[in-house]
């Protein structure tokens, strides 16, 4: 499904009611409904349903049961890559929400049909860390199971686009129970994810090519890391409790009080985080400050900077763009229009 496609079709946009967003998280319901992001309204994600009620000769029920009653919704922010989703909605980029128990660490997958673009996407800087298993591709860097540890910086996607691609998206912090390792020495680095964790690398990624179908993927890669997560080591509440504090005020946090809330000093807060998030307390909340701005440029009129800076914590013009420029390498002017 195109975007500027979506919900065109009058039957499609009045046959199903509109929801919450709670109610979405809590999974499909008997009607296996797709929310759009880009319309902001419910509807049926294959049109093809709406005529035959098949998609690919099979009955609705039976295609899109292998979901596991699981939401897609399409992403407008600056990504690793856009495509379709093979068997999943036609969309230029999906994502599906994990397992239940995996959600607190894990905040979604992605998938993307590969296709030739005229240059590599600018990957911006999120907070979040993730593992990337890549299929189809002949370039060599792009080949296997790849891990993207936290981004301080922008930098241009060295996956090949003709590649097809299954993300795991981990929420900051989230990424240590499956690995293991202190996540500071893969910042800003790309490296093969066998030399990290050989399950996760090898064991899985030949599981995942056995199969063409993204829903059995999806399905093989939960069992795959509810495995991992129930042997491994969870980061201490402390570390947990501070990240979606900031999470939750946008970056815009005291970290002397994260310190205070979790019963520790300030320099054993930043030891924690940097093991098992990547990244400082104060950096990360400048990335979430940052992201949190990327968002609102996306809706809101260039002529409304000003005091879009101020609401989320910058304390002028100068200070936004300095902060831009460290994390995207452009102007919250040019971002904007790009978007």
């Amino acid at each position: 499904m195109q975007p500027g496609s979506a919900g065109s079709s009058r039957n499609r946009s009045t046959a199903i009611r509109p929801r919450s967003r709670p109610e979405w998280y809590r999974g499909l319901e008997s009607e296996k409904r797709v929310r759009s992001m880009v319309s902001g309204r419910w509807m049926i994600g294959w049109s093809e349903y709406t005529k035959s009620g098949k998609h690919n000769g099979r009955p609705i029920e039976e295609t899109v049961g292998h979901l596991r009653k699981r939401p897609f919704r399409t992403c407008l922010k600056t990504c690793y890559f856009s495509g379709c989703t093979g068997d999943l909605p036609t969309m230029n980029y999906s994502e599906v929400l994990p397992a239940m128990p995996l959600q607190p660490y894990v905040e979604c997958y992605w998938i993307r049909r590969g296709r030739p673009v005229a240059q590599a996407a600018r990957i911006l800087p999120d907070g979040c860390t993730d593992i990337l298993y890549v299929f189809g591709s002949k370039a060599a860097v792009s080949d296997g199971a790849l891990l993207v540890g936290t981004m301080t910086r922008a930098v241009l996607s060295s996956v090949a686009p003709e590649a097809d691609v299954l993300g795991v998206r981990f929420r900051p912090g989230g990424l240590f129970p499956f690995v293991q390792t202190p996540l500071h020495l893969f910042t800003d680095g790309l490296v093969e994810l066998a030399g990290v964790q050989k399950q996760l690398g090898d064991s899985v990624f030949s599981a995942l090519g056995d199969t063409d179908a993204w829903a059995v993927r999806i399905d093989r890669l939960d069992r795959a890391l509810l495995k991992r997560l129930s042997a491994g080591q969870l980061p201490p509440p402390s570390v947990l409790a501070s990240v979606r504090h900031l999470e939750g005020q946008h970056g815009q946090f005291s970290i002397e009080r994260l310190a205070d809330q979790g019963g520790i000093s300030r320099r054993q807060l930043e030891r924690q985080f940097q093991q098992y998030v990547g990244v400082s307390p104060k950096l990360l909340a400048r990335i979430l400050r940052f992201r949190r701005m990327q968002a609102l440029l996306r809706t809101q009129p260039a002529d409304s900077l000003m005091g879009l800076a101020f609401d989320n914590g910058y304390t002028d013009h100068a200070h936004l763009t300095k902060e831009f420029r460290a994390f995207a390498g452009i102007t919250p002017s040019t971002y904007w229009g790009e978007g």
